[in-house]
């Protein structure tokens, strides 16, 4: 199954069940599917998983400066990787992707969770609950690049992911 190595990832830094993982997969497929984001884009699954690597990285290291409010960036930006790299995985089951590329993105998975503080790596799953939701809020509408449009009812995770941190 080409999805094994996801499973063993997701299972492995967030301690979450198969069943979970199943879930997660099949809310994301639906997603992509409603919205027609299941054809292989070289292009745009690059610049979608540079974008949200760099978001990333930028609120990893606010939070390495102490600055712990940047949690919310932090797991809202590491949901957001585990939800654009399952997206391609999946296409990827559907239709060809070189194996080297596949295997670079669950690579790029395993680090990025690698570098999540070990004290926020709990908040992971329902913190990638809130992103699908509110991804679910998205419309059906692409830009020139094709990447979904944020939309006028587009409701950020951002207040959900503090009150599962208990921030104000």
């Amino acid at each position: 199954m080409k999805l094994i190595r996801i499973y063993y990832i997701l299972m492995k830094y967030l301690n979450i069940s198969e069943e979970r993982i199943i879930e997660i997969v099949k809310d994301i497929w639906l997603w992509n599917l409603e919205r027609d984001c299941i054809f292989n884009d070289d292009n745009l699954d690059n610049k979608l998983i540079i974008e949200e690597i760099d978001e990333y990285k930028n609120a990893l290291k606010l939070y390495n400066e102490n600055k712990r409010d940047s949690a919310v960036e932090v797991l809202d930006g590491l949901a957001d990787i585990i939800f654009v790299i399952i997206g391609i995985k999946l296409r990827s089951v559907f239709y060809y992707y070189p194996g080297n590329k596949i295997n670079k993105y669950e690579d790029i998975l395993e680090v990025m969770l690698s570098l999540c503080p070990k004290e926020l790596l709990s908040y992971v799953d329902p913190v990638l609950i809130a992103v699908i939701r509110s991804n679910n809020t998205k419309p059906k509408e692409k830009d020139v690049n094709g990447k979904i449009i944020k939309g006028e009812n587009y409701i950020a995770p951002t207040k959900e992911i503090k009150l599962l941190l208990d921030i104000k």
